[in-house]
């Protein structure tokens, strides 16, 4: 993820944990017993509400975010409205992982 979509992103995915906090410690939980995987039963909690908070941000929000998948898929056209979902969801849900990776490694206290 560039810094661009870290920017565009960062209230979306911080607004995800706060609203999920059952799932997030579970997820952060699964992390700390099962060490790394490739997937996390409990990431899949995060699935549909990145979806549907990808669909809900503001126009101008979307048009950078357009312009920031052209550039990193070096693609010249411009995506479809599934397309741009379907991509920014997996960035979503694998940066809300590498958080709860972080902080289920520095949980002092279950």
């Amino acid at each position: 993820m560039t810094r661009k979509e870290k920017n565009l992103l960062g209230p979306l995915i911080k607004k995800l944990i706060v609203e999920n906090k059952q799932a997030w410690w579970q997820l952060k939980r699964e992390i700390f017993d099962c060490g790394f995987q490739t997937y996390y039963p409990s990431q899949s909690f995060f699935d549909l509400p990145a979806k549907f908070g990808i669909k809900a941000l503001k126009s101008n929000i979307r048009q950078e975010l357009i312009v920031c998948y052209q550039f990193s898929q070096v693609r010249q056209n411009i995506p479809n409205e599934e397309e741009l979902t379907k991509y920014y969801t997996r960035i979503v849900v694998e940066t809300i992982v590498a958080r709860a990776n972080v902080a289920a490694n520095q949980t002092i206290s279950w």
